[in-house]
């Protein structure tokens, strides 16, 4: 059975999102030290993690924005995208109805119920707005940011 337009769009954004934080790994890796770019690429990836349990009716992350030198670390990080991506992409080439309703509280405590698409697209563009900014951190630091676009993706992967 071929995959709708609208799977076909989100699995390609999840790759895109995994090249993506993969770069941004690299850059963290090579560049100097920078604990703010650290705690913005930890809380992409625990953003990520929350949102699952969340749609998995798991939801036991607490704490998206964290602030220890364990919780900042890049390799931390950097496989917990790996395993984000992994299980966003599986969730959602088997979810059965891209539309269904995942009923949430915020961390503020407010009732929510999204559309678990809506979920997926707001977890992909959440890493490219926080990845935005790790790369003016990393460029006012003398480093030079990775291109991390959309387009530059798929080009690269048509």
């Amino acid at each position: 059975m071929a995959a709708s337009p609208l799977r076909a769009h989100l699995d390609a954004l999840f790759a895109y999102d995994a090249w993506a934080n993969a770069r941004v790994a690299d850059a963290l890796r090579a560049g100097p030290p920078l604990p703010r770019a650290l705690r913005l690429f930890a809380h992409i990836t625990k953003g990520s993690e929350a949102w699952l349990g969340r749609v998995r009716e798991q939801d036991t992350v607490k704490d998206v924005w964290p602030d220890t030198p364990e919780a900042i670390d890049v390799e931390v990080s950097a496989a917990r995208a790996e395993a984000n991506a992994r299980a966003w992409r599986a969730l959602l080439r088997d979810a059965d109805d891209l539309d269904r309703l995942i009923p949430h509280h915020n961390f503020a405590g407010q009732y929510f119920e999204v559309p678990l698409a809506r979920i997926a697209t707001h977890v992909a563009n959440h890493g490219t707005y926080h990845r935005g900014q790790i790369a003016l951190l990393l460029r006012d630091a003398g480093a030079e940011p990775p291109v991390t676009d959309f387009s530059a993706y798929a080009r690269a992967h048509p």
